[in-house]
């Protein structure tokens, strides 16, 4: 049994693949909260998130054989995340109920109070590839190379993401913001 506080999520990964029991348990450790936050900022659903997250990290043991070895592992289990978060959201389209966050435009009765975080709220309303750009890079913190990674992006692309999504959110700020500068919901928002 090797130390596995100074590892790397690569390594663990690699022993993981290896066979070594011990490996996993610190590899969930530490990947867990970094895929949930990334699932959280795409759908503001905490209970979906914790699936998603979960699940994720499952299919990344079931599949471990096709990791290669060296390669970055938080770049290919947001992709299973997100692929996950797209598969159930369309799954819950298809379904009559609304199970997900209000939609306005299925459940038009629902209208969500906006988050208690003024930029969370504004992020969940940028379109879906400038908020994932946003999300990894300025929120989560990860440099526009890792996200280029995540997001199977070239680093330019990142950045000319996140540049237009900062453009759209001057936009909305300026939208909805009042005389004293505060942040205010549009009638109707959801």
């Amino acid at each position: 049994m090797r130390a596995t506080s100074n590892a790397t999520v690569e390594e663990l990964m690699a022993r993981h693949v290896r066979g070594e029991r011990d490996a996993f348990t610190p590899l969930y450790k530490r990947l867990y909260p970094n895929v949930m936050r990334y699932v959280l900022h795409l759908g503001r659903d905490t209970a979906l998130a914790e699936d998603v997250a979960q699940v994720a990290l499952l299919r990344l043991h079931t599949n471990r054989h096709r990791y290669l070895v060296g390669c970055p592992v938080q770049p290919w289990l947001f992709k299973i995340a997100k692929n996950l978060f797209i598969d159930e959201l369309r799954r819950r389209k298809r379904s009559p109920s609304c199970m997900f966050l209000p939609d306005v435009e299925r459940c038009p009765d629902l209208v969500a109070a906006p988050p208690s975080e003024p930029v969370d709220w504004l992020v969940s309303r940028l379109p879906e590839m400038y908020a994932e750009a946003i999300v990894l890079t300025t929120i989560q913190g990860h440099s526009h190379d890792e996200a280029a990674q995540m997001l199977n992006l070239t680093k330019d692309a990142v950045k000319l993401r996140v540049h237009r999504g900062y453009n759209v959110l001057r936009k909305m700020l300026a939208a909805n913001t009042n005389a004293r500068g505060q942040l205010i919901a549009p009638s109707g928002a959801s």
